[in-house]
């Protein structure tokens, strides 16, 4: 460490401008790096709603609920699973954190 703080001194402008170069280059590293304010945490999830008007809620249970949920299981990386059957709607909300779902394949309307 002696020899390190005596070649310092002896060689000041050198010192000097590795010193400055080291400076500028972390600045210039700060100033690209990627930053959001505020990252995405939250987990991605898929809403699939259904309105079938004149079913009861056992119908839709039975017609709708159940096929989409036994379909929507096979999803790789799904973590979590939620639906509820009202009379005539149906919603279905499918949650991961890793899943490579994309907006055009999620947002497409049901045939």
């Amino acid at each position: 460490m002696h020899r390190f703080a005596d070649f310092a001194l002896r060689f000041r402008t050198l010192a000097f401008l590795f010193t400055a170069l080291l400076l500028a280059g972390g600045v210039f590293d700060i100033l690209s790096l990627p930053v959001e304010a505020v990252p995405d945490i939250s987990p991605k999830q898929v809403l699939v709603t259904i309105v079938a008007p004149g079913l009861a809620p056992e119908e839709v249970e039975r017609l709708v609920t159940f096929p989409i949920e036994t379909q929507m299981t096979g999803l790789p990386g799904m973590s979590d699973l939620r639906s509820i059957s009202r009379f005539g709607v149906r919603w279905c909300t499918s949650s991961s954190r890793t899943a490579p779902w994309s907006t055009s394949v999620c947002s497409r309307p049901a045939r």
